[in-house]
């Protein structure tokens, strides 16, 4: 028996020597009764990683008098001793990302990280602890008319863009967005060149 092929290894042969027409049509429905060709999966999303501090919201510690406390705005939620400013377009953009986008969030506060993102937590792909994260102009909460976030807001733009970019790192390159790359002209650049990977 074990020179010989069951009939239904023969019929499996059989099927993968068809010509094409005929194993397209061996496509249409399988052995499970599922179409292969109606089976649209679509093109994988992008990851985006979202820097909660800075980016999507402003945190104020009650105490701390040195900082600027919006007298004319409510906090959006408080915990402990700090309060919790959500950037205007805060919730929509999130929402925005996430159609578009696998979300992962960069955060160093996670009160702050369960205020701002009630309801969508699960949604992303992940939440890290991380304090390395360098916006270039944080997110104050005395921000009135900042709309980075918003549906015609620079952010939002520059990620249109990018969901429909073909090679990320060439967008990337071609619509440089947020703090520009660090050179030997950087007034720090002692102290970056010793960091930097030499290839």
């Amino acid at each position: 028996m074990a020179g010989k092929l069951s009939e239904n290894t023969k019929k499996k042969a059989a099927f993968l020597n068809e010509s094409d027409s005929d194993s397209e049509k061996g496509l249409e429905e399988n052995s499970t009764g599922l179409s292969l060709t109606k089976l649209n999966l679509g093109p994988k999303k992008k990851l985006v990683v979202l820097s909660l501090g800075g980016l999507l919201c402003h945190r104020v510690c009650r105490k701390d008098r040195s900082t600027d406390h919006p007298i004319y705005r409510i906090p959006d939620a408080s915990y402990g001793s700090f309060v919790v400013y959500k950037r205007p377009y805060c919730t929509d953009f999130i929402k925005f990302c996430l159609e578009r986008f696998e979300v992962g969030i960069w955060w160093y506060m996670s009160n702050a990280l369960d205020c701002i993102m009630v309801g969508l937590r699960s949604k992303v792909l992940f939440a890290w602890p991380n304090t390395a994260v360098f916006p270039t102009d944080d997110y104050k909460a005395n921000h009135v008319k900042d709309d980075a976030l918003g549906p015609k807001g620079e952010l939002r733009l520059y990620l249109e863009g990018l969901v429909d970019a073909d090679d990320v790192p060439s967008y990337v390159k071609n619509h440089t967005f947020g703090q520009p790359a660090i050179t030997s002209v950087h007034p720090d650049w002692d102290f970056y060149s010793n960091i930097i990977r030499k290839d």
